[in-house]
């Protein structure tokens, strides 16, 4: 794929430079040297005229057969000839140029790449590092191409804004057909995708999340990331380990079907990789094994609560959160599991990235983003859908949130017995409603201040 894409970008350049560049000189060296020959202007116009209707597409042998066809003398036909495939070599060679200017040749190491062996320490960086200034040039000279990517990012980041949507839409529009394509498998929703990954740069630089608590060295790190100084799994590992990430990082994959082969089978092939970092770490395993699809679940399991119940924070949903062999749990899996797998099985099939975003979130968020500047607290108590993403950052939290849904809807006909129960289901609770019979008059009783003394 990469020899036939470097060979159209040749061939179109070369043919160009020909076109363009080389044929009218040709055209002006042919009646200059016909003139001074006093040959007939019939005979010249007829070998311009067979040379132009080839397009150009002829050898040197073939140019000196159309001069002596056309009644061209021997000489003339011989030095045109010349003169032609000089012409080829100075357009194949300019034709070249572009196609190693176009696609990088992997093979070529700069002595500076030598002498600091940056292959072995960041073996993706040639790419990156050769991109920035190949659309340097390319968006000096061409600048209505960085017009067009700074107003599509503008568009659709006001867009995003205005839907209440995460940063896992930044810079992407609404796929046409998406919707119908991936609908019957997930449901109602949108299906958003980013159509500038067409210019490399847009893509090499598109917005990425970052964990607002990763420390200063690892944000260096990712961004660095852009240019191709990511730096090699046996670095990396140890990287996250250290907790250059954040105490909660994982590595990524290492091979990119691992999250297909993962969804499709539900064995992780680089499973061991995250188990191990958490090991060393003293840390617990997650219940699919990552972090980032517990967290998917228990969001999922937030949505549900707003289907099934028509209220966000319902106690049953917010306790299913910390229990994985509830059905509610089992079935918020089921989804997530559904979800990832269509939008892999996009992403081997489509050159664009892209997202899924559920009817019900798309409303979840819409209604968070009008509830801006009005009492939190009295929505989450009240149900409010907006507030349904509240409480699934942690299943200590979710449950936290379930003994005060509990406590607040039933507390009136409670019972000693009943509030005991209720504590031994929900311990967290129970040791955040301990925990704040202890602290002092104006201490910070949040939720969070709780959850940080318990890290």
């Amino acid at each position: 794929m990469e020899t036939s894409a470097r060979m159209a970008a040749w061939s179109q350049k070369a043919s160009d430079h020909l076109q363009q560049q080389f044929m009218p000189r040709f055209t002006e060296e042919v009646k200059r040297r016909a003139f001074n020959l006093g040959l007939d202007s019939k005979v010249t116009k007829q070998i311009l005229a067979d040379i132009e209707k080839s397009g150009g597409d002829l050898s040197a042998e073939a140019v000196a057969a159309t001069i002596k066809t056309a009644g061209g003398p021997d000489d003339l036909a011989t030095d045109l000839s010349l003169l032609w495939g000089r012409g080829l070599d100075e357009a194949s060679e300019i034709g070249e140029e572009a196609a190693t200017r176009i696609h990088f040749d992997y093979g070529d190491e700069r002595a500076i790449e030598a002498k600091l062996h940056l292959r072995a320490w960041f073996p993706f960086h040639t790419w990156a590092t050769r991109n920035i200034p190949f659309y340097l040039q390319t968006l000096a000279e061409n600048p209505w191409l960085l017009r067009t990517w700074v107003h599509y990012q503008t568009l659709t980041d006001q867009e995003k804004e205005r839907l209440g949507l995460t940063d896992r839409v930044s810079g992407k529009l609404p796929m046409p057909g998406g919707d119908a394509l991936l609908g019957a498998l997930l449901g109602p929703g949108t299906v958003y995708f980013n159509p500038m990954t067409v210019m490399s740069i847009a893509d090499q630089f598109k917005p990425i999340y970052d964990d607002p608590e990763m420390p200063l060295a690892g944000r260096v790190i990712k961004q660095a990331g852009r240019v191709g100084f990511s730096p090699v799994p046996w670095i990396d590992i140890p990287l996250h380990i250290a907790g250059v990430y954040g105490e909660e990082s994982e590595p990524g994959n290492v091979l990119r079907h691992s999250a297909l082969v993962k969804d499709l089978t539900g064995v992780d092939p680089e499973g061991f990789l995250k188990s191990g970092v958490r090991a060393v770490r003293g840390q617990e395993a997650p219940v699919s094994g990552s972090r980032i699809e517990d967290g998917m679940i228990r969001r999922r399991i937030a949505e549900l609560s707003v289907e099934e119940t028509g209220r966000a924070g319902d106690p049953n949903y917010l306790m299913a959160m910390g229990d994985p062999n509830s059905e509610i749990w089992q079935r918020a899996a089921s989804d997530v599991r559904k979800n990832r797998t269509a939008m892999d099985l996009l992403g081997f099939v489509s050159p664009f990235p892209s997202t899924f975003v559920g009817e019900t979130e798309q409303a979840i968020r819409g209604q968070a983003k009008a509830n801006e500047g009005l009492d939190f607290r009295q929505l989450a108590q009240a149900g409010n859908i907006g507030t349904a993403y509240s409480n699934t950052s942690s299943p200590e939290r979710a449950q936290i949130a379930a003994g005060f849904a509990m406590q607040d809807q039933l507390h009136p006909i409670w019972g000693a017995q009943k509030r005991a129960d209720m504590m031994a289901q929900l311990p967290f609770f129970a040791q955040y409603l301990a925990w704040l019979q202890t602290q002092p008059p104006g201490a910070d009783t949040s939720i969070d201040a709780f959850i940080n003394t318990q890290l």
